[in-house]
């Protein structure tokens, strides 16, 4: 529309978990909350996404994780034998697009700076081991992300 008022501005994401389907709050120029979901290019629910769909309150956007996940596969975690425990942190870009609601027209050259942080207890091998494969599945676990950047929609 002629004239209109561009909106937008700084934003904060705060994600907890490490599930397929997890909470968001967003605040600044967007201040909602709702669901964020790890999904394909093409939408089909995947929790190897390079994507996410967030729907919130008031209208929803897309962000884009290639570019994060492809700096994150890079990262190695820092493990502690003796504790069994293991920690994973890593930041990279994001870019935010496809709006819906309150949120059409957000910008695709929005970038998002994210800290991804994650912590798990290795699960143990019969031997009584602690398995740090790839594979393994932790027996327990703490997923955070958090990000900073500015939106225009």
């Amino acid at each position: 529309m002629a004239g209109a008022a561009q909106q937008g501005g700084p934003i904060q994401i705060f994600v907890t978990g490490s599930t397929v389907t997890t909470p968001i709050l967003v605040t600044g120029a967007v201040t909602d909350y709702g669901k964020a979901t790890s999904v394909t290019k093409t939408g089909k629910v995947d929790e190897n996404g390079n994507f996410e769909k967030v729907v919130l309150q008031k209208g929803g956007f897309w962000i884009d994780a290639t570019a994060l996940n492809k700096k994150l596969n890079g990262v190695q975690p820092s493990i502690d034998r003796t504790h069994c425990a293991l920690v994973f942190k890593g930041s990279g870009p994001t870019t935010v697009f496809k709006g819906t609601g309150a949120y059409a027209g957000i910008s695709g050259s929005v970038e998002v700076e994210v800290e991804f942080e994650f912590a798990g207890i290795a699960p143990r091998l019969p031997s009584g081991k602690r398995n740090f494969g790839d594979k393994a599945q932790p027996v327990a676990q703490y997923g955070n992300v958090t990000g900073s950047g500015s939106v225009k929609f």
